[in-house]
């Protein structure tokens, strides 16, 4: 007697990683799959920081943020310590974005679906941070 198929399993769907299968059964797999998501959202972190620290450095330049006369006047310990704090904190949440999509690729969402929610995380992630830099070199610098 041959073995009986599973009438309830998700069909096949091309090649291991591709999405639809099961990523715990395939180890190979599972590992290709993490290391493009990582790379794909590691080759994102530059814009990201490039992004926020534009924003963070507008911020100061708007006319009364500073409130101490100069540009340079701003850069003592607390304010880098906060400003440290807020890096910290953004490179932490952008990490969110790694885990979201391997979620979804161990749930069998396809790559190329797994892509566009890569860049509406990150579109609307970096337009979150970019608020809180706004707040945190705001507080940081005083105001």
């Amino acid at each position: 007697m041959g073995a009986i198929e599973n009438p309830f399993a998700s069909p096949a769907s091309g090649p291991a990683g591709d999405g639809g299968e099961d990523l715990r059964d395939d180890e190979a797999a599972f590992r290709r799959v993490a290391w493009r998501i990582v790379g794909a959202w590691e080759r994102l972190r530059i814009a990201y920081l490039v992004w926020l620290s534009v924003v963070g450095l507008a911020t100061l330049w708007i006319p009364g943020v500073t409130g101490r006369g100069s540009f340079a006047s701003v850069f003592d310990g607390e304010f880098v310590a906060i400003i440290a704090a807020g890096f910290i904190g953004a490179n932490f949440c952008f990490t969110a974005g790694h885990a979201l999509e391997f979620l979804l690729a161990t749930l069998g969402m396809r790559a190329a679906a797994r892509g566009w929610v890569r860049v509406v995380v990150f579109v609307l992630g970096s337009l979150f941070a970019a608020g809180l830099t706004v707040g945190v070199v705001l507080v940081a610098a005083g105001w």
